[in-house]
């Protein structure tokens, strides 16, 4: 496991895993955008791209997600993956050598031709995923796409109270029946 330098004190922005939504909206020095079902939305520039800033709760309250969904449009789909390299490279400065780096073909129709390979990620064809991890916090930083959308986020995360949303979440749809 590769640990990366970060402030001790924080685990995304300026929080921690488990603070409340109030204590979240406190930390954060601009106007809430949104709130919608367990989640605060905020709305800035993150790396110079224009970005959502998402904080997810737990049921109980606990802040166990974080992330970073890019808003960047471009005629040029190749510029998504741009984005994304130079993304990428602010990560890595900050967090050091990623746990994996990778770019996977789904599709590989497109993979001859690098001038179409923003084409291929807004397929579905191709994406790029690199992630890095501490003993709290996991990073994973994805372009990937679909019916001609291309999706670029940073996602920060705890596994424990992700994996606690998760078990929520399938106990709330069990409950449907």
């Amino acid at each position: 496991m590769r640990i990366f330098a970060q402030d001790a004190s924080f685990d995304f922005r300026n929080t921690k895993w488990g603070m409340t939504k109030s204590q979240v909206e406190e930390s954060e020095d601009m106007e809430l955008y949104l709130e919608i079902e367990s989640n605060l939305i905020y709305k800035s520039t993150i790396g110079g791209k224009k970005a959502s800033i998402i904080y997810s709760f737990t049921n109980d309250n606990e802040l166990y997600r974080g992330a970073y969904c890019f808003e960047e449009e471009h005629t040029n789909r190749n510029d998504f993956i741009n984005d994304f390299e130079e993304i990428n490279k602010i990560l890595s400065n900050k967090y050091g050598y990623p746990i994996s780096d990778e770019k996977i073909w789904l599709n590989d129709l497109y993979k001859n031709d690098n001038k179409e390979w923003g084409f291929a990620v807004s397929l579905g064809h191709l994406r790029y995923d690199t992630s890095w991890e501490n003993r709290k916090t996991k990073i994973l930083h994805s372009v990937n796409g679909e019916n001609y959308k291309i999706n670029h986020i940073v996602l920060y995360f705890n596994d424990e109270l992700n994996n606690k949303k998760s078990k929520e979440d399938n106990l709330k749809k069990q409950n449907e029946f």
